[in-house]
């Protein structure tokens, strides 16, 4: 597989990881949370599966691989109820649905399998850290936009004695739907893309002149 492929099956499988995020991240600090959530899961499973990678047999990758993501994101999901009850009951059943990200699977089978922890733990960070971004922005924009408030739910996730940090006033309610936040998400691909033409386009009068 060419590096031009490689970075199209990246950019398209970490399009499809944020769309099942962006069902919860109805406010920033959700968005937070579930992102953060996501690339505490991704960076322990890769480096457990890139560290056992020579003991796991190619024939039953996929299943070792389902094991070692349940495996993680049960243990984080038991330790928001043990130390963090309120995000945990507030994200529900979309820490479970962790292990089934279509990114962080991708990651763990076709990165992690194959290199060493350090550079399958770098691969996956540059992707990872782009999808945190992305989901916390997205987060960011539909609870300013759709609910006219920003950290309105401070007062859950840090305590009552944050309840201060609430801004509240009122928004357009469409931005709070799953078609609000893919309608946010096109946008901004749709400005990353434009970006990426300019900057192709620059590149190649720059080598036209020289």
């Amino acid at each position: 597989m060419d590096t031009s492929t490689k970075r199209l099956n990246y950019d398209l499988i970490g399009t499809l990881a944020v769309c099942p995020l962006l069902a919860k991240s109805v406010s920033l600090l959700t968005a937070v949370n579930m992102a953060l959530g996501l690339l505490v899961v991704l960076i322990c499973s890769v480096l457990t599966v890139s560290i056992c990678r020579r003991y796991i047999p190619n024939n039953v990758s996929l299943i070792v691989i389902l094991i070692i993501s349940v495996t993680w994101v049960t243990v984080l999901d038991l330790l928001l109820q043990a130390h963090w009850f309120e995000m945990s009951q507030v994200l529900g059943l979309y820490i479970p649905l962790l292990a089934m990200n279509s990114f962080m699977l991708y990651a763990l089978e076709k990165t992690a399998l194959y290199i060493s922890p350090l550079d399958a733990l770098k691969v996956t960070l540059n992707y990872g850290v782009a999808i945190f971004v992305i989901v916390v922005f997205v987060g960011g924009v539909r609870e300013l936009f759709g609910q006219g408030s920003l950290l309105s739910d401070s007062e859950v996730f840090l305590g009552k004695d944050y309840s201060f940090l609430t801004i509240s006033e009122s928004g357009f309610s469409l931005l709070l739907s799953a078609p609000g936040a893919l309608i946010i998400l096109g946008l901004i691909l749709a400005l990353f893309k434009k970006l990426e033409s300019r900057s192709a386009i620059k590149s190649t009068r720059g080598i036209a002149v020289e």
